[in-house]
């Protein structure tokens, strides 16, 4: 499910900065990931596939970005 990937992003980032930390800093991590219609909306490659996906998302939405 989409949730795994979240998390498993989540944790890969907390993990990522641990070492640069001490052992009693309390690390908070989060990601976001966008679904549409159970497919997920990786980050965009460039420019132009950045403003493709918004506009997907607006129509789809109704709010105009």
């Amino acid at each position: 499910p989409v949730s795994d990937e979240v998390a498993r992003l989540s944790f890969d980032k907390a993990a990522a900065i641990k070492p640069q930390v001490s052992d009693d800093t309390i690390i908070i991590s989060a990601d976001t990931v966008v679904e549409l219609n159970g497919v997920v909306m990786g980050k965009p490659k460039n420019k132009d596939e950045e403003g493709n996906k918004w506009r997907i998302l607006s129509l789809k939405s109704g709010i105009q970005p």
